[in-house]
């Protein structure tokens, strides 16, 4: 192999090393601590899927942990100066939360988005059948289980 070939072999190598995010198990390289709190995170994480299994009770858990950090229910007729929370609730099945800002929002927001998935499985009307032996649910499922 030619002495240009190589080079740009190693070149084409490095950039590969940067670009390429290689798989690390950062469990090994945390700290006991580290460990803790992010499982005392999950912990909260957990309890939220449990409370709000569907669309609505995710809703009214994420409206009940929003009143409890401060946000108040939306008013149209009401004036917010900067730090003010508030929420609006979209018939119990989606819920905006905001922090107003300082700078107007003509001049652009800051905007993050998530969307309730309540992972479930539903029973057809008539859900039961057996095949050699076994009984089986015919379902319909959400949530992408």
């Amino acid at each position: 192999m030619a002495k240009k070939e190589k080079e740009k072999k190693n070149e084409a190598s490095e950039l590969k090393e940067q670009l390429f995010m290689k798989r690390r198990n950062t469990g090994l390289a945390m700290s006991d601590s580290e460990i803790a709190k992010a499982d005392k995170f999950c912990e909260g994480y957990k309890n939220f899927l449990d409370t709000g299994k569907t669309e609505r009770e995710a809703c009214a858990e994420a409206i009940r942990l929003a009143e409890k950090a401060g946000f108040v229910p939306f008013d149209k007729t009401s004036q917010y100066k900067a730090g003010d929370r508030v929420y609006v609730c979209n018939r119990g099945k989606a819920v905006i939360l905001a922090v107003i800002g300082k700078v107007p929002a003509a001049n652009g927001v800051n905007l993050v988005a998530a969307h309730i998935d309540s992972p479930r499985i539903d029973l057809k009307q008539n859900p039961l059948y057996e095949n050699e032996g076994i009984a089986y649910f015919k379902t319909h499922y959400y949530g992408g289980i």
